[in-house]
């Protein structure tokens, strides 16, 4: 087992918190999977907005809308994001 920098007793005192190393790599393999998921949809939700702003380009191009009107829905989608990534971190990572 790699000590990560820590002294033995340092490892042995931490490991005294769980009933088996076997505990430990299951809780490790519980954080990675949620870690793993969390990325999986943030990246799902970056590539909708990436599309969605692509679509903004478009119509502002086509001059279906205005550079303000642009500005306006850009920023919309954005915020939107970010609460989106705010409110999945929250849920992944409960305190």
């Amino acid at each position: 087992m790699k000590n990560h920098g820590y002294s033995e007793n340092a490892v042995k005192e931490m490991l005294k918190w769980y009933e088996s190393e076997d505990e430990v790599k299951s809780l490790r393999k519980n954080v990675v999977k949620v870690m793993r998921n969390y990325i999986k949809e943030r990246r799902k939700e970056k590539r909708s907005l990436n599309t969605q702003i692509e679509r903004l380009d478009a119509q502002l191009q086509e001059k279906a809308i205005d550079q303000n009107t642009y500005e306006r829905l850009r920023a919309i989608l954005e915020i939107n994001f970010l609460q989106k990534q705010d409110d999945a971190f929250e849920e992944a990572f409960p305190e």
